[in-house]
């Protein structure tokens, strides 16, 4: 979603962008650079369509199930030719409910991840072998399949200058013991990559005791986002964010030290193949 917001020109006159989301059981500070969370991400939706029939004459149809059953097939065989930074993961979004009906048409949701941050070239040439893939899937199967690439997570800019600002004020306002002095690989104040190339920003994290471990993006974890650590919590992100606004509102040296160096990163990244030309847009805002 944030990347179809940004292409879209949703951000283009944001100066800085201060935002959360769902962290561990201790806070750390990112390193600057240029870098991403979830890996580079392609997504990609494949609807596969053949033709209804009845199961008793299964062979008056064409079936989408079929399709589909092949794709994921031959995606497990392409494992082997990746290299082991890849990951791929499907899932079929679309079926049809009754056993004994030959499926007109099934849809596919399926990512492509790459581990290695440099590889933006090498991941949209797997997107292509996957695309093959779904065609020759649909060929033999006697069915039709329409391709549409709906996201691309790319590499984000890090900024020093705003974590190590967030980082002092989570200190101030967070609790000591949930405080990792490690520093984390950079990775952009969004996973959609293209949002922290363009506009300067820092995610801000919650330090709170008492928080257990429990898994991301589960029951247990948005549990505790109504327990008295996820409230606490809470507060501690409005105090530090407020902290970092009012100082990119009150000090134009700081504004213009973030700018410069987030234009460098920039320049870095398209000069190392971390960052593509596409990914950056003109900004229409002032700073």
């Amino acid at each position: 979603v944030k990347t179809a917001m940004t292409r879209a020109g949703v951000f283009d006159e944001v100066d800085f962008l201060i935002r959360t989301h769902g962290t561990g059981h201790n806070a750390q500070r990112a390193r600057a650079g240029i870098g991403n969370c979830c890996m580079l991400i392609e997504s990609t939706l494949y609807e596969f369509n053949g033709k209804p029939a009845h199961g008793s004459r299964a062979w008056q149809g064409r079936d989408a199930l079929d399709a589909a059953r092949l794709f994921f097939t031959a995606v497990d065989m392409l494992r082997e030719q990746s290299e082991p930074t890849f990951r791929f993961m499907g899932t079929i979004t679309r079926v049809g409910s009754a056993p004994n009906v030959v499926n007109d048409s099934v849809e596919v949701d399926h990512w492509i991840r790459n581990a290695d941050r440099s590889g933006l070239e090498a991941i949209k040439k797997k997107q292509e072998q996957v695309d093959t893939i779904a065609r020759g899937a649909a060929m033999a199967t006697f069915t039709e399949v329409k391709i549409r690439h709906y996201g691309s997570d790319t590499n984000g800019i890090e900024s020093g200058w705003l974590q190590a600002l967030a980082w002092n004020y989570t200190k101030e306002y967070g609790d000591a013991s949930a405080l990792s002095d490690e520093l984390a690989e950079p990775i952009g104040w969004d996973e959609s990559g293209i949002g922290a190339v363009n506009v300067p920003g820092v995610q801000v994290r919650a330090a709170v005791a008492g928080v257990p471990d429990v898994p991301g993006h589960s029951y247990e974890n948005a549990a505790i986002t109504i327990s008295p650590e996820g409230h606490k919590g809470l507060v501690q992100l409005s105090k530090i964010g407020a902290a970092v606004g009012l100082r990119l509102l009150t000090e134009p040296d700081l504004r213009k030290k973030v700018n410069e160096e987030h234009a460098a990163w920039q320049r870095y990244g398209l000069q190392q193949g971390l960052l593509t030309p596409d990914l950056v847009r003109k900004k229409t805002g002032t700073n």
